[in-house]
């Protein structure tokens, strides 16, 4: 039994003594009029009958049944007032009753409510990780079969593109080129490659660097258009390929800053890129340009077992634009400025007589 139950059991005890009180009451009032009205009857009588000639004996007997009548109507008067007024209390506290148990009632349902959407919220979410586990369960068991099936198809890493520098993407090429000691690059301006090589790399790591000439104006329209979408009001196309010249001179004066540390050649292609290539000894991470419009494209990385097949095109790929190249520039640990000065001049990016103060300029911009 309840809360609820109890207090009713109760109150209806309680209301069972109080209804035998209020009997024996009205009978105690009905029995006290009564006897003061057969007693206030009989001194009449009597002051009729026996005293009739005894005014003295009279008057007493008829003050004292007149006293006894006044007292029986102030009696009933006051029986009348105190019952109306405990039927007015008696209401309003059944009122107040109603009230308490409705409230009571109340609270208990919305208890009841919670306690029954805790149970719906619980089980619930129980079952949609069990439906989450499973179906994850089934999709893993899936690549795993792709996978197992066609490795030499599938990559071993993906990562999507996004507006962001992914630190996932920096951490595994950090590692990739921590590893192997020959690194080849084939894109468009290489400005990220000697930071990568200044934090990652070990020393006398081979590297081979083929970016497009900025003498080339398609390749170079081709590349903003790619990259830069997204073009402010107030600039050209003109600008943006500017840029990325700038860009390509600034990667050429910090990689030739690395020439104790690294063996560094570096090529130019007229290549229209849609795609950037980092490989190393055993994989390759391909950036595709895609219509997305994204500020980092999606990469995959290949490997000799993961994506054997695209490893080896790729890799291909690169080895033919890096032989038929004719603009070369091999960096030795011997070489001097003026060697640097006379290339950037070859390739357009200045004047003899202002190369080297663009040098100061190139050399401490950021990537």
């Amino acid at each position: 039994m309840g809360i609820q139950g109890t207090q009713q059991s109760a109150g209806r005890h309680a209301q069972t003594i109080l209804d035998a009180y209020k009997r024996t009451e009205k009978q105690s009032i009905v029995l006290f009029s009564l006897a003061m009205l057969l007693l206030i009857i009989v001194l009449f009588f009597i002051v009729i009958t026996l005293f009739s000639k005894n005014l003295a004996a009279q008057s007493v007997l008829t003050s004292i049944a007149t006293s006894l009548a006044a007292s029986l109507v102030l009696t009933l008067l006051y029986a009348w007032v105190v019952e109306r007024a405990r039927s007015q209390s008696e209401s309003q506290a059944r009122s107040l009753e109603i009230e308490e148990t409705r409230q009571i009632v109340a609270d208990e349902i919305e208890a009841m409510r919670q306690i029954v959407s805790e149970i719906v919220k619980t089980s619930t979410t129980e079952l949609s990780h069990k439906i989450e586990g499973r179906i994850n369960k089934m999709l893993e068991e899936e690549v795993t079969r792709l996978v197992t099936t066609w490795p030499e198809l599938l990559p071993k890493e993906y990562f999507p593109p996004s507006e962001e520098s992914n630190p996932y993407f920096r951490q595994k090429l950090g590692e990739a080129v921590r590893k192997t000691q020959q690194y080849s690059f084939r894109g468009a301006t290489a400005r990220f490659v000697p930071t990568l090589l200044l934090e990652h790399a070990k020393s006398d790591l081979t590297c081979n660097i083929l970016i497009v000439d900025p003498r080339a104006t398609i390749p170079l329209q081709i590349y903003a258009l790619n990259r830069f979408a997204m073009r402010e009001a107030d600039k050209t196309l003109a600008d943006y390929m500017e840029r990325v010249r700038q860009e390509i001179y600034v990667a050429l004066v910090k990689l030739f800053d690395l020439r104790q540390r690294f063996r560094i050649e570096v090529r130019l292609c007229h290549d229209n890129l849609f795609y950037r290539s980092e490989m190393v000894e055993d994989g390759a991470f391909v950036s595709f340009y895609l219509e997305d419009r994204h500020i980092y494209p999606p990469t995959y990385f290949y490997t000799r077992k993961n994506g054997a097949f695209y490893y080896s095109a790729f890799r291909k790929d690169f080895q033919q634009s890096w032989d038929v190249a004719i603009e070369r520039f091999p960096i030795h640990a011997a070489m001097r400025q003026n060697e640097l000065e006379d290339f950037l001049v070859k390739i357009g990016a200045g004047g003899e007589d202002t190369i080297a103060d663009q040098i100061k300029t190139w050399r401490s911009s950021q990537p």
